[in-house]
């Protein structure tokens, strides 16, 4: 074996020791929705006691039509619900600042079926950093829906366009980095496929473009990307939280220790969502509404250990689904995988970007500042990296 064939079984030995990073320890509690009968509740850690168990932590953010709820994806600025008869979306926002969408015009429709030409209900969502929203129905088909009119919703010709098709039961859907998306499905042969745009034209039909990323892990439900290489599956089967870890950075975790257990079967679990801290929150079906915290405490790249599955908020209803309300990170010029700031790390995503197989913010991809993405942007960008 050459001296790079021994680097990369050096690397990738040392991933296998030391798969994930642990979580901050002072990283805030998110803000957390579920749907609940009621509506949807909006769960916030006001006490700063890493729980949502305290008075006034717990309340009603929106009531919605009817008590069909299903999926929810939330922003930085709106929380999205499905209806899981039908295929419409509504929009949640806070528009006077109160903590609650219950306010005339805070309660909008986002789609229908006229905007995608979907006739099945909308089974999992996702929202994108770039402001799209991402759709699966249940008869397979995955859609892109965005405001491009900046009127509020994607009810407008050619704002909810199909992107994908084919798929077996999607279940859950994570949106990577790179613009990569994570689809699981209902399936115990292809529990998770990966979604790859490769020519850039905006959709996932091509060939090679819709791959197995998972197999024989058995069938997929909420699915949580974490980075690049990391992701986390529930399984719907035995109710617990896999690792995919691509080790190998092959695209795929089809490889040997690649799917391990990250947390142990976990009671009447239906739902989850994580943050970008590394941890996972498990919604329980039942009266008594049950979301618990899953994280690896001591770092040992699992959250097996006693104390790293706990009880964070109850009583919240028969909860069906969960979101959690993404951080809100300052836009960086260069921070094209938005961690905060301009590493090596951020060059392979930048490429991807600026030669358009992905897609980030313009500020993070406009290194120089002068309105363009180009070629004079990477001169600067480089030196960045290279002496930060």
């Amino acid at each position: 074996m050459d001296r790079a064939g021994r680097l990369v079984n050096f690397a990738v030995t040392c991933l296998a020791q030391f798969p994930v990073a642990p979580p901050v320890a002072d990283a805030q509690m998110p803000v957390l929705f579920v749907s609940s009968p009621t509506g949807i509740l909006r769960l916030e850690d006001v006490t700063g006691d890493d729980d949502y168990l305290d008075f006034g932590e717990v309340a009603v953010y929106a009531t919605l039509p009817g008590a069909n709820l299903g999926p929810l994806a939330a922003t930085t600025e709106s929380l999205m619900a499905a209806d899981i008869f039908a295929p419409i979306v509504w929009v949640a926002r806070d528009l006077n600042d109160d903590g609650d969408a219950l306010d005339f015009g805070e309660l909008t429709c986002y789609l229908d079926e006229s905007s995608c030409g979907s006739s099945g209900a909308w089974i999992a969502m996702a929202a994108e950093p770039i402001g799209g929203l991402m759709l699966a129905d249940v008869d397979g088909h995955l859609f892109r829906a965005t405001d491009t009119n900046g009127d509020g919703d994607a009810l407008d010709f050619g704002e909810c366009v199909a992107v994908a098709s084919g798929l077996t039961a999607p279940r859950g859907l994570s949106i990577r980095p790179d613009g990569a998306v994570l689809v699981s499905q209902d399936s115990m042969a292809t529990p998770v496929v990966i979604l790859e745009d490769r020519n850039g034209d905006g959709d996932f039909l091509d060939f090679a473009e819709h791959l197995s990323y998972a197999e024989s892990a058995g069938p997929g439900g909420d699915i949580v990307v974490t980075d690049q290489w990391l992701a986390f599956l529930l399984d719907r089967s035995r109710l617990s939280i896999l690792r995919l870890q691509d080790l190998t950075q092959d695209g795929d975790a089809l490889d040997a220790g690649e799917i391990v257990t990250h947390a142990d079967p976990i009671a009447d679990a239906v739902a989850m969502t994580g943050d970008e801290s590394g941890r996972q929150f498990i919604a329980s079906s039942g009266p008594s509404g049950i979301i618990r915290m899953v994280h690896d405490a001591n770092g040992d790249g699992d959250a097996l250990d006693f104390g790293e599955v706990i009880v964070v908020a109850t009583d919240l209803g028969d909860v069906q689904s969960v979101a959690a309300a993404p951080a809100s990170i300052p836009c960086i010029a260069g921070d094209a995988n938005q961690d905060g700031s301009v590493t090596p790390a951020d060059v392979p995503v930048f490429a991807d970007a600026l030669t358009g197989q992905s897609t980030i913010a313009m500020c993070a991809l406009d290194f120089n500042g002068d309105g363009a993405a180009d070629g004079r942007d990477i001169t600067a960008f480089v030196a960045a990296v290279l002496d930060p």
